[in-house]
């Protein structure tokens, strides 16, 4: 008898951690969040993490002259015009890329908070070549060959995505505040095919070189403030899995020019130039049209 009643005991025992068990599954299950595809396009409290890249249009607006300078300057050569403004972006570059990533925060089913963070690169298209003519001398050609354009880019910003169309599509429209990074771009440049080397001018004085080995510098390194406004689709197609495709506007503070900057030896006659004098830049435009993949969790 007392093997029976310690059977049944145990049958007991097994039936009663079972249903425990079961239990414990059924609450694991309703607390674990599911992100299916519904009308809602985001599930409010949740965190999300995209991935994009795409190309960036890119405009400068009021670029500055180019101008030659002899600190020597006699009535056949002071300052000479090379240019009235510095060339348009896309004469120089190549279309831009970028990749980033966004890392977001449901604030409700409709509103997203956001922080991003992106690269740009362009490669040189096309030498910049100067032709300047003096009266009764052969004409002199500056030829003048950039290194990549790059910058890093970051924000906060904030969404508003429309209820889902089908469950399926959720368009969206957002702004965004943060900084813009411009990294350094040096130079190669030749008068005649002879290679020429520029420094810095020292403070004020334009006519006297600095002491630093930072050569052919043309665009300086400098982080501004920038924004914009965006647009675009996010489109649900598993649980917790989208596509987005998104347009922007951004816009900040052009590259930082050198405005002085002094040729290490005096270009030959009949320029007989000392400095090359660069016009800065307003601003820069930027139209982002990117495509990515968003995980929410």
């Amino acid at each position: 008898m007392k093997k029976i009643a310690a059977i049944k005991l145990l049958f007991a025992l097994l039936f009663v951690s079972g249903g425990i068990a079961e239990a414990g599954s059924e609450v694991i299950r309703r607390c674990k969040p599911v992100y299916e595809c519904g009308c809602n396009p985001l599930y409010s409290g949740a965190y999300s993490f995209q991935v994009h890249g795409g190309i960036v249009p890119l405009q400068w607006r009021k670029r500055g002259e180019i101008d030659l300078l002899s600190c020597n300057a006699n009535p056949t050569n002071p300052v000479f015009q090379l240019a009235s403004k510095f060339p348009k972006f896309r004469t120089l570059y190549k279309l831009p890329w970028t990749f980033g990533g966004i890392l977001g925060y449901a604030w409700s089913d409709n509103v997203e908070m956001y922080v991003e963070f992106n690269y740009l690169q362009a490669s040189r298209k096309n030498a910049i070549g100067f032709v300047f003519d003096f009266p009764n001398v052969p004409d002199q050609s500056l030829v003048i060959r950039l290194a990549k354009y790059n910058l890093i880019d970051g924000y906060v910003g904030v969404r508003y995505y429309v209820d889902r169309f089908c469950e399926w599509v959720s368009p969206f429209i957002g702004i965004k505040v943060g900084f813009t990074d411009h990294r350094t771009v040096n130079a190669d440049l030749t008068v005649n095919g002879v290679p020429v080397v520029l420094v810095p001018a020292a403070g004020v004085d334009a006519c006297v070189p600095s002491a630093t080995g930072a050569n052919n510098r043309f665009f300086s390194s400098s982080t501004l403030i920038a924004g914009g406004f965006n647009g675009g689709l996010d489109i649900c197609f598993c649980g917790g899995w989208s596509f987005t495709a998104t347009g922007e506007f951004v816009v900040s503070c052009g590259p930082r020019v050198r405005t002085a900057s002094v040729f290490v030896t005096q270009l030959q006659p009949p320029t007989l130039a000392t400095n090359l004098i660069l016009g800065g830049f307003g601003s820069e435009l930027r139209f982002p049209i990117t495509f990515g993949i968003k995980k929410t969790f």
